[in-house]
C-alpha cells in the first residue's frame, strides 16, 4: 500500500495489494479462493529470524505456467470482503458514524480496532444505501466524515485514522446537522464554494 503524503485520500478504502509466485507448483494443491497469512522475517548475524506478521491476504487471482512449473498470484487483505453488500440486519437507524462502522465490521466478520474517530458520535438519521451498495462503500463515506480514510492493519483489523492530531477542534472544523449539507459557515469565511476536487495517485482501490 502506497499512499502519497501530498495527494488527498479522504474517503478512501485503501487496500494493500500481494504480488508474487510459487516456483516447482505442484498442480494437486490449488491457490484460487486461498487465505494466505504472510510474515517478513529479519535476522541478525547467526540468530534465528524473527518473525512479523504483515497480516493475512485472500488470493483474487492466481496463473499457473506449466512451462516453467511455476504459479504466479495476486492477493489483497481483508478489505476485498468489505466488497459484499451492506445489508441493515444488525444496525438500527437513528445511529452513531461508530455504530455504523461497528455494524459493518461485524458483518464482515472483521474487528473494528478504532473505538474513536473524528465525528465518531455524529448521528445519522437514517439509512441511505439502496440495494447493491457494499459494506466497502458504507466505510469509505465514514471515512469522509471522519476526514480520513479506511485501512486493514497488520493484525487483519479494520482502522479509521485520526487525520490531525486528537485535539478540540474549532467551530469551522466540526460537522454538524445544521451545517453538514450546506456549507454555511465556510461559505461566509470564504466565499462561495463551486468545486472540490479530490485527487487519487498511486493508490489501490
Amino acid at each position: 500500500r502506497y499512499v502519497d503524503a501530498d495527494s488527498i485520500c479522504i474517503g478512501q478504502f485503501v487496500a494493500r495489494v500481494l504480488k508474487g509466485e510459487i516456483s516447482t507448483y505442484r498442480t494437486s494443491f490449488t491457490l484460487d479462493n486461498k487465505e494466505i497469512k504472510v510474515s517478513f522475517g529479519v535476522k541478525i548475524g547467526n540468530a534465528d529470524p524473527t518473525w512479523y506478521s504483515l497480516g493475512n491476504f485472500l488470493i483474487t487471482k492466481a496463473e499457473l505456467d506449466d512451462v516453467n512449473d511455476k504459479v504466479s498470484f495476486e492477493a489483497m487483505d481483508y478489505t476485498k470482503i468489505f466488497n459484499k453488500e451492506f445489508t441493515t440486519t444488525n444496525v438500527t437507524f437513528p445511529c452513531t458514524a461508530l455504530e455504523l462502522a461497528q455494524a459493518v465490521c461485524e458483518q464482515c466478520n472483521v474487528t473494528l480496532g478504532t473505538t474513536d474517530f473524528t465525528n465518531s458520535d455524529f448521528v445519522i438519521d437514517n439509512n441511505q444505501y439502496t440495494e447493491g451498495d457494499s459494506c466497502r462503500k458504507v466505510m469509505q463515506d465514514i471515512g469522509k466524515l471522519a476526514y480520513s480514510w479506511v485501512r486493514i492493519g497488520w493484525d487483519n483489523k479494520c482502522y479509521i485514522d485520526y487525520a490531525v492530531d486528537n485535539t478540540t477542534p474549532d467551530e469551522y472544523n466540526t460537522i454538524r446537522n445544521n451545517k453538514y449539507y450546506n456549507l454555511s459557515l465556510q461559505k461566509e469565511k470564504f466565499g462561495p464554494v463551486n468545486r472540490v476536487v479530490i485527487g487519487m495517485k498511486d493508490v489501490e482501490g
